[in-house]
């Protein structure tokens, strides 16, 4: 049986632009971009994952909304990934790069040419759906 793995990730919204991480060098999909997060340990609610995460990828402070979507279910050979999307803002920006080659800020209409990690491509077109939808798209 595969390993289930709950993954969180933050869609940080300033001035129009989206955050977005590539990943590092040696990383399983290394170079794909990304949203900043990462795993959630056990007890950990979805919410104190994403702030601890941020604080250790980006050395920054987080105010979290509400989710993007429901979660998302995410097959792999080696498991099966369950992502939940958070909008975010940040409360302070180090912006340090402890897990990621590079941090951009791009506009929500150019996130689709981003070479994603191929579980986030789906996600990525939902998302700027919901963006257009809720008039955040420039």
């Amino acid at each position: 049986m595969k390993q289930k793995i709950k993954v969180v990730a933050a869609v940080i919204i300033a001035d129009g632009k989206v955050l977005v991480g590539q990943r590092e060098k040696g990383r399983i999909l290394e170079d794909r971009w990304e949203f900043p997060g990462g795993k959630v340990n056990s007890g950990e609610t979805l919410q104190a994952a994403l702030k601890r995460e941020i604080q250790e990828e980006l050395g920054d402070q987080l105010s979290i909304s509400e989710r993007v979507f429901e979660t998302a279910v995410i097959e792999h050979e080696f498991a099966t990934i369950e992502l939940t999307l958070f909008y975010a803002k940040l409360l302070s920006y180090n912006l340090q790069l402890h897990a990621h080659t590079k941090l951009k800020w791009v506009f929500p209409n150019e996130l689709a040419q981003l070479d994603w990690i191929p579980g986030n491509v789906p996600l990525v077109k939902r998302l700027i759906k919901n963006l257009k939808k809720e008039g955040k798209l420039r």
